[in-house]
């Protein structure tokens, strides 16, 4: 990768490996009980936060800044949400108003439950969080500086185990892990690296010191096992809410950060890549392809694994190749920032999760 800004079009390998870890932590999850797995969308939550601040970074000054980024949000997200909405409606009905859904609020809905969806339809609490986050971000990176932006995300990270705390006591258990302002840590993190890549003075300090970034980001993992260890991995608990999250933000953040100052952004594994790009396809349609396979093959055994694996890659190539990326190309084409003045920029495009 140049120092220089990419065109709009370049994408980061090493940006969708990492987003291809994400998903991957995720299925595992799902699939095998991985412990750790549901902290993927975490990761997926800085991966956003770092690709979509860096995109209103760039065209802060666009004429077109709010209506191009909207419509282009609209076209990446919507079309397989829906499509996913209709394959789930007639197994999974009743649990939730569809207005729910469609207005991205059924986060809200879950907070008083102890059940966060029923079969496919829970994972789209991460959306929802996803896309009130995109309500409020291209305002403030509109309305402020980068240097302000910078210690307003930092800010904001550092308050949000105290939010998650007070999430607790007014609205109970389940709100810190449903909710913005409890997952906000990881999303201002991302735009926290945003700000970071784009000061030259900071992204060589960081460059020179990438040793120590690493070093945080894997030292924080290891605590986050060790307490997972002996506290429990369960995501919504009072020692994860307090402390778990923190150690994720701080040890995904440095990891994020590491890979966007690399000057060279391609990555050997390319299976791994691909992953990355399919995520959101992936994300939306594993949970059901696994349940066609049980209900199909039986419990879960090598076959019934080898089958969901390869049904899953099939379905989120099908749905990549036929619905995501031609209207990400459509969207793009039809929807321009312009030739507002940029920020030198190490942002790929970006694909959600």
């Amino acid at each position: 990768m140049t120092t220089g800004a990419p065109t709009r079009s370049q994408r980061s390998d090493a940006i969708d490996a990492v987003r291809g870890v994400a998903i991957l932590l995720v299925v595992s999850l799902h699939w095998f009980e991985l412990p750790f797995g549901w902290s993927g969308v975490d990761l997926f939550f800085v991966l956003s936060g770092y690709l979509i601040g860096g995109i209103l970074i760039d065209n802060r000054d666009s004429p077109a800044y709010f209506r191009t980024f909207y419509a282009r949000r609209c076209f990446r997200i919507v079309p397989l949400y829906l499509l996913f909405l209709v394959v789930t409606v007639t197994s999974f009905k009743g649990e939730l108003p569809l207005w729910r859904y469609l207005t991205f609020t059924q986060n809200f809905a879950w907070v008083p439950t102890s059940l966060i969806g029923a079969g496919p339809r829970g994972l789209t609490w991460s959306l929802a969080v996803e896309e009130q986050f995109y309500l409020i971000l291209p305002a403030m990176i509109w309305l402020l500086p980068n240097r302000r932006l910078l210690f307003l995300s930092a800010g904001l990270v550092i308050a949000a185990p105290f939010c998650r705390w007070l999430l607790i006591q007014t609205s109970g258990i389940y709100a810190p892990y449903l909710l913005l302002p409890g997952r906000m840590d990881m999303l201002f993190a991302g735009v926290l690296v945003a700000c970071l890549v784009r000061d030259p003075v900071m992204r060589d300090a960081v460059r020179r010191r990438i040793a120590i970034v690493l070093l945080l980001s894997c030292g924080a993992f290891a605590g986050f096992l060790a307490l997972g260890i002996v506290a429990g991995f369960y995501p919504a608990s009072f020692h994860m809410y307090m402390l778990g999250y923190s150690l994720i933000c701080v040890s995904y953040g440095c990891a994020v950060l590491a890979v966007a100052v690399r000057e060279q952004q391609s990555v050997k594994h390319k299976l791994l890549c691909a992953t990355g790009i399919a995520a959101y396809s992936i994300y939306l349609c594993h949970q059901i392809v696994l349940a066609v396979v049980l209900d199909i093959v039986g419990p879960m055994t090598l076959t019934t694994s080898l089958a969901t694996i390869l049904g899953t890659a099939g379905v989120a190539a099908a749905c990549w190749f036929l619905v995501e990326r031609p209207l990400i190309q459509f969207a793009r084409t039809r929807w321009r920032y312009g030739d507002a003045p940029r920020l030198p920029s190490l942002a790929p495009a970006a694909s959600p999760p």
